[in-house]
């Protein structure tokens, strides 16, 4: 099935645009979001906030509850980092997206790993890559890329701190209605 005029436009805006899109990346990467390092979490948040904001898009931020002890990697680190919730509702037709990711990667923040880097084979390699940085900027990319081509649809974005506990990215109703 062949791609329609519109889609064919979304493709070639989306690859001219990777050049922009690595640059973004090696920023997110670079940023160290790993065993609740609150300093990078808040930095990247706040990035994706904004380019989420620019888009129209009203952003909560929804408090974590407190991490259980199993959960802590750095003892005495308190890591109740919010999770973000930007909606894009108003005036809008056609489907509803709800999108979801994480930006917490499992790499420590004083370690080694800390950068994007081309592999021999011309993958890039870094914390948080391809899980979840990478398909946050695909995300983000994708939702510009739908804005500029006039696509009117309406959007939720969750974007979590925490993955691996459940209790820090609870949306229960009484903080945030996700609607979609």
């Amino acid at each position: 099935m062949a791609l329609s005029p519109l889609e064919c436009g979304m493709r070639d805006a989306l690859l001219a645009a990777q050049p922009e899109m690595v640059r973004r990346l090696e920023a997110m990467v670079a940023l160290p979001t790993g065993f609740g390092h609150v300093a990078g979490l808040d930095a990247l948040r706040a990035q994706v906030a904004a380019r989420l904001q620019a888009l129209g898009a009203s952003v909560e931020l929804v408090p974590a509850d407190p991490r259980p002890a199993w959960v802590d990697h750095v003892p005495g680190l308190d890591a109740r980092a919010p999770t973000l919730v930007a909606r894009r509702l108003q005036g809008r037709d056609g489907p509803k997206l709800l999108l979801c990711a994480h930006i917490d990667t499992v790499h420590d923040p004083k370690g080694p790993f800390q950068s994007l880097q081309p592999r021999g084979d011309g993958a890039l390699v870094g914390p948080g890559c391809v899980d979840m940085k990478g398909g946050v900027e695909v995300m983000l990319s994708a939702l510009e890329s739908l804005d500029r081509a006039g696509v009117r649809v309406a959007w939720t974005v969750v974007v979590v701190s925490d993955e691996e506990d459940r209790k820090s990215t609870r949306l229960n109703s009484s903080h945030a209605n996700i609607s979609y």
